[in-house]
């Protein structure tokens, strides 16, 4: 019996999927070892004193120079790039601010945390975060947020000393640094200003532990001069070079207080933007490249300059890799994510089944190395 000319393209298919998950299983055993041995842990000269994470609201990846863009300037995330480590590869699990961020810092997938989008209930009580953890070993924690998503209301605020979100108000008496749901990173910049002046000196001598998030990619795209004028016609992009600026006079202010040098620096976002790809102006609907490819780049003692770490490396990973590096006990069970830190020295990353998303309708498979 002769077989439908469309079946014949779905068997390959199937064979070809069938193939890349048989050479899973392979680079999966070949990773774990003999007897299933884990990783060896990282051999750092020192770990880092501080910890620094700065998440950008939106930021997609292919906006800046260290991956590749050519038409945005941001000398100072490319710096960060230099100095240290930037991944090729990195995703997020959800293209929304809140669940994105309960995953960065729990460690956890969004159906474990129960996060599902912005106006889900708080994180709930029992699910423990990298603040706490941080907390509790003797740093000095602090984060300043801005957008009304990640207000203490979101339940992001525990383990935190000191949480800056919105006001209780908005507006600020018209200069725009402020509306109902985002502050400025210049007005988020120098509540952290006036945070770090403030310290006592007990304060002042413990680890610190700094979360920075700044919305400005985040539509509206609306930068301030010269960025408005200079890029007139692409005001996504002029969002990016101003925040770009911010990260500057970040890395600045936390020179100036001792807290750059020796602080391990993670710089991701939480998700992109479509900006029209695959029918889509935003993000939150569709599950594609645009919105979940981010990028990622961390610096401190002991990261590798100039290094490209290979291989998926998601945000669930980021708060067991912060703790490994800092050279902490992990955090309590329950985490989904993997620390990557016994990779560093190398440059490849935990072995995964990676399916990039469905773009342009192809389903794609890859093996990480």
């Amino acid at each position: 019996m002769t077989r439908p000319a469309a079946v014949a393209p779905r068997a390959r298919a199937v064979r070809r999927v069938t193939r890349a998950l048989a050479l899973l299983g392979v680079a999966l055993m070949a990773a774990c070892g003999r007897g299933g041995e884990a990783p060896a842990a990282p051999v750092l000269p020192a770990a880092p004193r501080h910890l620094v994470v700065v998440t950008i609201d939106t930021l997609r990846a292919d906006r800046l120079g260290a991956y590749g863009s050519t038409t945005v300037p941001t000398p100072n995330f490319d710096r960060l790039a230099r100095e240290g480590l930037r991944a090729r590869d990195a995703t997020t699990h959800v293209p929304i601010t809140r669940p994105a961020h309960a995953t960065l810092f729990t460690g956890r997938y969004p159906a474990d945390h129960g996060v599902r989008d912005n106006i889900s209930l708080p994180l709930a009580a029992d699910v423990p975060t990298l603040a706490q953890t941080l907390q509790a070993h003797g740093f000095s924690t602090a984060a300043f947020v801005s957008t009304f998503v990640l207000a203490s209301s979101s339940g992001l605020d525990r383990g935190f000393d000191h949480y800056d979100d919105l006001p209780a108000s908005a507006g600020d008496g018209g200069t725009g640094a402020i509306d109902q749901a985002q502050r400025r990173g210049d007005a988020t910049l120098t509540e952290l200003e006036r945070w770090l002046d403030a310290r006592s000196p007990e304060a002042r001598a413990k680890r610190t532990a700094l979360w920075v998030h700044l919305y400005d990619p985040h539509d509206p795209y609306a930068p301030p001069e010269p960025f408005a004028s200079r890029f007139a016609d692409r005001p996504y992009d002029g969002e990016v070079a101003w925040t770009d600026t911010l990260l500057g006079r970040l890395r600045s202010s936390l020179e100036s207080h001792q807290l750059w040098n020796d602080a391990l620096v993670v710089v991701t976002a939480d998700h992109g933007e479509s900006l029209g790809e695959h029918g889509e102006s935003g993000h939150g609907f569709f599950a594609y490249e645009t919105t979940l490819r981010v990028p990622f780049v961390m610096r401190g003692p002991g990261i590798p300059a100039g290094r490209v770490l290979d291989g998926a490396v998601r945000l669930v990973d980021v708060a067991p890799t912060v703790t490994d590096l800092l050279g902490l006990p992990p955090m309590p069970a329950g985490m989904t994510g993997t620390s990557f830190a016994a990779h560093l020295p190398d440059g490849g990353a935990p072995v995964a089944l990676h399916l990039p998303m469905l773009d342009d309708a192809r389903l794609h498979v890859a093996i990480a190395p």
